[in-house]
């Protein structure tokens, strides 16, 4: 987990988003899934914030955040045999 900073109107707010598939909860599995999700929504997904509020706040390292969530764009691997 990584913990980011978003930051509207002087409003803080820390949330700690997923690094890789094993730290996504069922629930935000299922709805990654659902919303086909970009990367905007998966965020919102993983912090709580609604996404236009996301769009218009400030991400503090947006940089590393999405470079954190690129694990989105590769499979999943379900069974694994060690």
């Amino acid at each position: 987990m990584k913990e980011i900073i978003i930051r509207l109107n002087g409003v803080e707010v820390k949330r700690d988003i997923p690094t890789s598939w094993p730290e996504v909860t069922f629930k935000q599995f299922q709805q990654i899934a659902k919303s086909k999700a970009k990367v905007v929504m998966a965020l919102s997904i993983f912090t709580g914030v609604d996404e236009p509020t996301l769009r218009v706040a400030t991400i503090s390292g947006l940089d590393s955040v999405l470079k954190e969530l690129s694990f989105l764009e590769r499979e999943i691997k379900i069974f694994e045999i060690p």
